[in-house]
Formats: C-alpha cells, structure tokens, sequence
C-alpha cells in the first residue's frame, strides 16, 4: 500500500494506491504522482512569450446584467469566458458623426470606396465624435471617447467595478483601443485580463467592427516529479483539457516544442517512465500511463561551440552530402528556408553577397529546403532565377523536413554556421542574419584582405567616418 499526495493551495488529497507489479504492454493500476499548484496573478503573457487571443462577441443584449452606469450613449455588451466562469463586458461606443449626405453615409458603411477616399473618411471618423460640433457634444453629455466597463466580480452590476483605462492610440489613420482589468476568480484569486480592439470604422477589418478582443495575463504553475526528478510547468489563463504544457527539460529558459511540451491527455516518456497529464474537476493530475512510450531524446544543444548534429542527405543535383564530414577545411552555412517564406527570401541578397565575396576562401552554403510536396519544379526555377549557386536539400516534407526535426526548427529562416574541420557550431542568428553576413563571414575566416579594402574605400569616399 503506497500513500500519494495531491496539493491545490493548502488542499490535500491522499489517495491510497494497491501497489501493482506488471510488464510493458500490459494494463496495470495507474500510479498518482503529486502535482502542486501555484496561481499566478499576472506577468503570465511575458513568462510564455506571447498570447492567444478570444473574441468576445457584441451585441445590444444586455445578459446577465442587472445594473449598469448612467448616461450611456451606445451600450453594447459581451462575455469573457475563462473556464467555467463568465464576465459582462459593456462597451459605449458612439457612433461615428453622420454626414449630411445620406448616400455618401451609405457608401461609408456598405460598399467598399476607393482607397483615397477610404482614408480621409476615416480620418474624419475614426475620432469617435471628437472633431464634431465641441457645444453639441457639451450639450448632449456624449463622452469624446469610448468607454469600457468590465463586471470583475460577476455579480450582473457594472457600477461596483474599477474604472478601466480604455486608451486609444494612433494606427495609421484609425486607432487601437486597449485596456486592462483585474478580475475575480475566486477563492481570492484575482487574475489580470488585458483587452483590445480595432476602430470599427477601418474596412479593412469590417468582420471585426463586433469584436473585442481579450486574453488572459494571469495562469497557474505546476510543480512535480518524473521518476523522481522535480520539474514544472505552467498554463496561461484557465486550465483546459487540451492544453499543452512546456516542461524545460535541460532548464536552459526555452521551450522546444518538439522536445518539451506534452498534450494533456496524451502519454510521454522523458525520464524512463510513461506518464499522462489529466483535468479533473478543475484540477491537474498526472499518473504512470499503461501505454509504454520509448523516451524522448533531448532537445539538440544548438548553442555556439557544441558539436553540430551529424546528418547524411542528397541534394537536388543526385550528390550525397555528410554533413559536417564533407566540409573539412571550409566553413559552412546550414540555411532553413522555403521559397514561400518572406523573410527567408529578404536574406537572399545578404547571402549572394558573403557566397560571392568568400566562397573561393572556403565558405559553403547547405540550404534545407522546407517547401512542400510536389514543389521540386518550383524549387529549381527560384533557384534558377535567383541565381543560387549553392547547393540544396529537397525531401518535399515541408515543417515534417527530417533535418528539420533533427534540429528541431520551429521557424524559418533558421541559420547555423558550423567548422567543418572542428564539426562545432561557430554562429546562429544573431551572426548570420542581415547585411553584415560578408563581413561576420570574413573575419571567421581571418581574412583580413577585403576587410582592409572595404575600409580604404570607406577612406577614400567618406574621411570623416574613419573612426566609425
């Protein structure tokens, strides 16, 4: 008999387990393992480095609320939905000044105008009332801005509630609303919620004139053992069955999400032993899973000075390349991209020019094609057309690109600059992206003949900046 312990805050279940013995592939007691739970206010949008956004839909119907603000012009109202709990939102939105010319209203709100007179309407719009008659506007009470109220308690009452700072800034020639509440989730847990809209009066964004848009800043980590090891986790907003958890395995601040993250609901194995997140009753609970899983390598280590991953593979001229072995006494590029792929296409010019100023110096480019299947044609003409001299690796895969796996990309362009004498990674991104690429190239090199000519000419043409 073995006794396991779940924590949420200062609630403890124990649980009592009939210790079991069994094989691989076969059914056996699923073992609890502790999860601790932390809730976390705020801060959560920078902890994961990015956020997903819910639409709350608008409407004139006001559920739900049972006392809301006077002197309101344009009421319209919404739900934040986290988890099982919902909040009235009400946004009093004034309507943009009509014109005097019934049609031109008509084409404004309907028909798409053309591009000019898109913007100067909207510039006139955009406003929300603030160039219109100022003595109307003080007359009638309208507010010059919009306002938003937010129900953080969820008691159906908007007047009990702390004010929201609903700023508009500057987008092009219409604006960006944003605002931030705090609300009440129980339990004493208030969470941060951080809410956005676009004007409703850019046709750019028609299907977006009913939408505000919010996501949560607050979340919950999680902290637990994998065969007796500690590691953690976190959610941003409200647990849900199908979340996806980042676990740092070699705790080096990023997430692979290849290596290091696990769908609730399904089993991993990164330690010698298959697991399973679960949600129950609001909760996080893992246990052993009877489905036995071969261990999940580790991320690669793609940091500067660590070996580069070895791979064998056949470029688009029928050569087999081994890759680093075959770059003995060079200096190679590993290159990821796709002909699709915008900024990867940007990089081109950066790359003809280092190929050019120092490939007879020893300087390779491998590109890792990622573009789809049935696209061999395509890839040739861009090659052909762009005048790429290098060579390039096709398997027709796109993201499922096996180099890509191997070193596993999750976005493109992705660049690594390797020794092929040491085998070692010499630099990444930060080195080999931009307009300094020949130069960076040069002085891996030690070539210090076109650096020396490029600051001559610098001399000649511009004395003044020497010393820069």
């Amino acid at each position: 008999m073995s006794q396991i312990c779940f924590v949420k805050g200062s609630l403890a279940i124990i649980v009592a387990l009939l210790a079991g013995t069994g094989v691989a592939n076969r059914s056996v007691a699923a073992e609890q393992v502790e999860v601790q739970e932390k809730f976390l206010g705020s801060g959560v949008t920078q902890k994961v480095g990015g956020y997903r956004p819910i639409s709350a839909k608008l409407s004139d119907e006001a559920e739900g609320i049972e006392q809301q603000p006077e002197e309101l012009v344009n009421p319209r109202y919404g739900k934040l939905k986290f988890g099982d709990k919902e909040y009235s939102i009400l946004l009093d939105e004034p309507q943009p000044p009509a014109t005097d010319d019934a049609d031109d209203e008509g084409e404004a709100e309907g028909a798409e105008p053309g591009a000019e007179d898109v913007k100067g309407d909207a510039a006139e719009t955009s406003a929300a009332g603030k160039d219109a008659d100022p003595d109307q506007q003080a007359e009638s009470g309208t507010p010059v801005e919009p306002r938003l109220f937010v129900d953080a308690n969820a008691d159906g009452d908007l007047t009990n509630d702390p004010a929201i700072d609903w700023k508009a800034t500057p987008s092009g020639p219409y604006k960006l609303y944003r605002g931030s509440a705090e609300i009440d989730l129980g339990d004493g847990r208030m969470a941060a919620v951080d809410l956005y809209r676009f004007d409703p009066t850019d046709p750019r964004r028609k299907s977006l004139a009913d939408i505000v848009f919010y996501y949560g800043d607050f979340g919950y980590e999680f902290e637990f053992q994998l065969d007796d090891k500690p590691f953690s986790t976190f959610v941003a907003g409200a647990l849900s069955d199908n979340a996806r958890l980042p676990i740092d395995r070699d705790d080096n601040g990023k997430i692979s999400r290849n290596f290091e993250t696990v769908q609730i609901g399904q089993p991993f194995n990164f330690t010698g032993t298959s697991y399973e997140f679960k949600v129950e009753d609001g909760q996080l609970r893992l246990q052993t899973s009877d489905e036995e899983l071969e261990q999940l390598p580790m991320p690669p280590d793609l940091r500067i000075g660590q070996p580069a991953l070895e791979f064998t593979a056949t470029t688009l001229d029928g050569t087999e390349v081994n890759f680093p072995g075959d770059y003995a006494g060079k200096l190679v590029m590993l290159d990821f991209w796709a002909t699709w792929c915008g900024p990867c296409i940007g990089e081109i010019p950066n790359m003809k020019t280092a190929y050019a100023d120092w490939h007879d110096k020893g300087f390779e480019i491998l590109g890792i094609s990622f573009d789809q299947p049935n696209k061999e044609d395509v890839l040739k003409e861009f090659l052909e057309e762009r005048e790429l001299p290098w060579a390039q690796v096709y398997e027709g895969k796109g993201w499922d690109t096996s180099i890509g796996n191997q070193h596993d990309v999750s976005g493109i362009p992705f660049v690594l600059l390797v020794d092929g004498d040491t085998g070692k990674i010499m630099a990444t991104a930060r080195e080999l992206r931009g307009p300094g690429l020949s130069k960076f190239i040069g002085e891996a090199l030690g070539e210090e003949v076109q650096e020396d000519k490029d600051d001559e000419e610098t001399a000649e043409d511009e004395p003044a900046e020497d010393d820069e």
